[in-house]
């Protein structure tokens, strides 16, 4: 953050704000994942929703203070001001989280390319990344779609996309909730379907209340998808020896399809002279692709473990 104060051309806040923080995100998510992993077993999922609300805080804090202090103090302190908070806070992680278990020597794996051998993993890994090309599309793209499209003020466009985020806080936890009744795979992956039926419902909203309604429900569906990601992989993987490793694989798969989704959605926009339309259909495209394949996993554990129906995976 504080490189990015400094930044004077475009090519610099590129390699600042998104290449290191890019970075240095990917490398605090895994990790914390993993280490909570360790400590719960039954109530794992609930760990982890109560564990990603710390983005829903984020999205709502940092938006909030970049709308009262650039104005006010610039960009650049506008920057800086956000680093200092997270340098504290971090600060504070870092000091008290501990691993449960030491590591065998000899047995850890950078990569568990060996995962990949099992066809559910593999097809789970393929889904999530089709998933998540669609998922963060509305928290790039909601705040210009209703200026552009509803007429709202910068103001109330960003009040809007406090409303996604701060719903999310509710939705990560709900989630995790309904998984210790019908199972933390089968709960995801509901959760990604209805995410793309709301991405397609957004093509039908035309006022600004119908729009306020759809980033709720939106709000709602995809949190749950947003914290349930890693718990879910503890169903394909009964070897926890190797949970760290696959979560981290899973992890890229997301991160992946995270970062090339919402480019693709922008150039949809540009192709189509600022039509949301074609974004629209490819977000809850790729969403419902990835909900079928995620699926097809979990079909494929459902037989090899115990064959019914409603099994709860």
């Amino acid at each position: 953050r504080g490189k990015a104060a400094l930044c004077t051309n475009y090519w610099q806040l590129i390699l600042a704000q998104g290449v290191c923080v890019g970075l240095g995100n990917g490398l605090l998510l895994t990790p914390h994942l993993t280490v909570i992993s360790t400590y719960f077993n039954k109530k794992l999922p609930l760990a982890l929703g109560i564990a990603a609300c710390e983005s829903v805080t984020g999205g709502l804090i940092y938006p909030s203070m970049a709308r009262v202090l650039l104005p006010s103090i610039g960009f650049g302190w506008t920057m800086r001001s956000i680093g200092f908070i997270q340098l504290a806070t971090l600060a504070v992680a870092l000091a008290v989280v501990r691993p449960r278990f030491r590591p065998v020597p000899g047995t850890r794996l950078l990569v568990d390319w060996g995962a990949f051998k099992e066809l559910e993993f593999t097809l789970y890994f393929i889904g999530v990344f089709l998933a998540y090309l669609g998922v963060f599309f509305p928290f790039f793209f909601l705040n210009s779609y209703a200026r552009e499209k509803q007429g709202m003020s910068y103001v109330d466009a960003l009040n809007l996309l406090l409303v996604l985020n701060g719903i999310g806080f509710i939705a990560r936890l709900f989630p995790s909730l309904l998984s210790a009744c019908f199972g933390t795979l089968n709960t995801f992956i509901g959760l990604v379907f209805a995410s793309s039926l709301c991405m397609y419902t957004w093509i039908a909203v035309q006022s600004l209340s119908g729009l306020y309604v759809w980033t709720a429900f939106y709000s709602i569906s995809v949190g749950g998808v947003q914290s349930l990601f890693p718990a879910a992989v503890t169903s394909l993987s009964p070897d926890r020896s190797k949970l760290g490793s696959q979560k981290g694989i899973i992890s890229s798969a997301v991160g992946f399809g995270a970062l090339i989704g919402s480019p693709i959605s922008g150039q949809l926009i540009s192709i189509n002279r600022g039509s949301y339309v074609a974004a629209q259909v490819f977000a809850g495209s790729a969403l419902a692709a990835g909900c079928g394949l995620i699926f097809e996993a979990r079909e494929i554990r459902r037989k090899k473990q115990s064959g019914q129906l409603l099994s709860k995976l």
